[in-house]
């Protein structure tokens, strides 16, 4: 009995290692993404004898928020393969190797194009909706002087119009994204800090007409299955490190 239950773990252990695969490489490198939005063009300037006066522009947002649900059979886990360089400066640039996994038990649909600009409609007056999702690195203890804020992050899109912008990852697939990214922090003395990967994953609809615009923006739940962590030395800027002085 024990022998065959002990090949029967085998066999599943053996199964999810053969559906376990990387699907798609991103690499951001040396890229510079687009990510301006087009609007349209002003309302003719409006002439009385008392002068022209164009009509003000005016944009607002707004945004469906939520939380996870354990019952939701979606999920990634973005881990945070690799950091460089180890001592880090808002200074300097930092590269990031992130592994977005499907943890869950159903496909789910990710982003994976670099550039927003090229998914928006050439008519600029058509809704947009698309999909964005930002890769974080953040500290591993929210608790810590650096708090919850990300480190670094870089973001995603894709649109149904443009089935390459968008990937189904089926359970146990993975996406890998390597990119560079500015960091972000305001300590004064060099400390270290384990840091992770995080993502936010979202649904916007952006609407444009001649003297207004509006985004409206869904915050989307997977539930988020906790990665390793790396550390990582943060040296701030020499214009405020006393120690450089």
């Amino acid at each position: 009995m024990r022998l065959a239950l002990c090949a029967w773990f085998l066999l599943l252990s053996c199964a999810t290692a053969a559906r376990s695969q990387e699907v798609r490489y991103v690499d951001l490198l040396g890229i510079k993404q687009r990510t301006t939005l087009r609007y349209p063009p002003p309302p003719p300037a409006q002439c009385t004898e008392k002068g022209c006066a164009i009509a003000g522009y005016s944009a607002g947002a707004s945004v469906g928020d939520g939380a996870p649900d354990v019952r939701d059979p979606h999920a990634l886990g973005v881990y945070l393969l690799s950091v460089a360089p180890s001592e880090a400066s808002p200074e300097n640039s930092l590269r990031t190797e992130f592994r977005v996994l499907n943890t869950g038990t159903v496909p789910i649909d990710v982003p994976v194009f670099p550039h927003l600009s090229d998914l928006q409609p050439t008519d600029p007056l058509t809704e947009f909706v698309y999909l964005s999702m930002t890769l974080v690195v953040r500290p591993e203890d929210p608790a810590s002087p650096l708090g919850a804020n990300p480190l670094a992050m870089l973001s995603l899109y894709g649109a149904s119009e443009r089935p390459d912008s968008i990937l189904t990852l089926k359970p146990g697939e993975w996406l890998r994204v390597r990119a560079e990214s500015q960091l972000r922090f305001t300590m004064q003395q060099e400390t270290s800090v384990r840091v992770q990967g995080g993502f936010w994953l979202q649904q916007v609809t952006f609407r444009a007409q001649p003297t207004r615009s509006s985004e409206n923006v869904r915050n989307l739940y997977p539930n988020s299955t906790r990665t390793p962590a790396l550390e990582l030395h943060l040296v701030p800027p020499s214009s405020t490190n006393p120690q450089s002085r």
